[in-house]
């Protein structure tokens, strides 16, 4: 949407879609705005809020029955009107299997032309009276809702006795009434949509919902993005970008001969200190622990096979054994080579906004997707689904400010996604290679 340099008026642009990538997302998220501008001096919010009702503002709406009840594409959706200077703009918004984007989205569209073209029987009619009336009625018994309709009358101009009469406006309205009032404000060619999610899985289907047939490409920090930039290198293979990646850390230490590892990372959530230790040494040690503001949160040791969590007994999981283990490994990526692990290159991705090498990685019990710069080789992300006792679970770490330590290059910044409500940045403020690591400090309580 623009705006004339002169009067403020909205020029509505022709119908767009915007795709924000992101990969996390178990389903997709789809938010469709109908901007519209009020052609008549006597507000018809009674009206219009009878419509948004009818599209999706209750559970027995139309879009709802469509795409829930009827094709099973969605949970459900739900639609507001917004009204505000210059632009006013319904809005339907929900998850949807990303499998079905598509066709959610074109019955999305055919529920709102049916509204502009199919006068409302009188029995739901009633219905949406009813609830209209009610929910009008709840707006009044809070000083901020009554402060809304005030500000409303004063910026718009409103009759003062307008709300006064809003519960019978509502009650004489007529099909007919709303047929007129949907063909004037409910234009779906100037639609604005907006969807979340993995751009590789949806983008060819919802080309064509925008009237150009382009996607318009966004990252999840809200940054436009160009993907013509990811075209594939055919004699790019996955030997390449691991090759790459270790000789270019391996500033001036042979990686194969690193036998132990020691690092501190620290960062901050709602106000505490949060430190993390790690501790590995070769083969299958791993000792981690988590502390907040010096208060021990939790404890993870793997000794060989054998696991044992904070204040609990041994542990003989197999699956959570080997994934303790690549945990475990100073130099993981060397691990990839093995037999143990299906390794794929998996086309190419953003990581903020540089493009990075996607490799696919399957080992025991986890899925893991990894991001290497193609620029400077470095590894840039980790995606790993990994499986528990009761489900999949996953997470995502970020790898940043790479400085050289004992003749390897390592990340001194990482953010942990997944992990805690909130995404959590760490500092790397000690790191120690190939030091006295004694035994005992894996040794597992019976």
């Amino acid at each position: 949407v623009t705006f004339k340099r002169n009067d403020n008026k909205p020029i509505l642009k022709p119908r767009k879609v915007h795709l924000v990538d992101n990969k996390e997302l178990p389903e997709a998220y789809v938010k469709i705005s109908f901007p519209f501008q009020l052609a008549d001096s006597l507000p018809k919010d009674h009206e219009l809020e009878l419509i948004n009702l009818f599209l999706a503002g209750y559970s027995g709406s139309a879009i709802n029955q469509n795409l829930r009840v009827e094709n099973g594409f969605s949970y459900g959706m739900i639609s507001n009107l917004v009204m505000g200077e210059p632009l006013n703009y319904f809005t339907i918004q929900g998850g949807v299997k990303r499998s079905s984007i598509d066709s959610a989205l074109w019955q999305v569209f055919y529920e709102v032309n049916k509204m502009k073209r199919t006068p409302i029987d009188e029995k739901r009619l009633r219905l949406g009276k009813k609830l209209l009336k009610t929910r009008f009625l709840k707006r009044t018994e809070k000083p901020d809702q009554i402060a809304a309709m005030v500000f409303r009358q004063l910026r718009d101009s409103v009759p003062k006795d307008y709300f006064a009469h809003f519960p019978d406006s509502i009650q004489n309205i007529k099909p007919l009434d709303l047929l007129r009032t949907a063909n004037k404000y409910l234009m779906p060619d100037s639609a604005i949509v907006v969807i979340v999610g993995d751009r590789r899985e949806i983008s060819s289907r919802v080309k064509a919902i925008a009237i150009d047939s382009t996607v318009h490409y966004f990252n999840p920090e809200g940054f436009p993005m160009n993907y013509s930039k990811l075209a594939e290198d055919p004699n790019m293979t996955v030997d390449k970008v691991l090759k790459r990646y270790l000789d270019t850390i391996s500033v001036s230490t042979k990686i194969d001969s690193l036998q132990t590892l020691r690092a501190e990372w620290t960062g901050e959530f709602e106000g505490a200190t949060v430190k993390m230790t790690v501790q590995s040494k070769k083969p299958d040690q791993l000792f981690v622990e988590m502390s907040m503001d010096g208060i021990l949160i939790s404890a993870t040791k793997l000794n060989g096979d054998s696991i044992q969590l904070q204040n609990s007994g041994l542990l003989r999981d197999s699956i959570f054994a080997e994934q303790l283990k690549l945990q475990s490994a100073i130099i993981p990526e060397k691990l990839y080579q093995g037999t143990d692990y299906q390794v794929e290159l998996n086309g190419k991705e953003f990581i903020d906004q540089s493009a990075a090498h996607r490799l696919k990685i399957v080992g025991p019990g986890m899925e893991i997707y990894e991001f290497y710069e193609v620029s400077s080789g470095l590894k840039l992300a980790t995606t790993k689904k990994v499986e528990t006792a009761s489900a999949f679970t996953s997470f995502s770490q970020y790898f940043s400010d790479y400085r050289e330590v004992g003749g390897i290059l390592l990340p001194h910044r990482t953010k942990l996604v997944g992990v805690f409500p909130e995404p959590l940045d760490f500092k790397l403020t000690s790191v120690e290679l190939d030091g006295q690591l004694e035994d005992t400090i894996f040794i597992l309580n019976e």
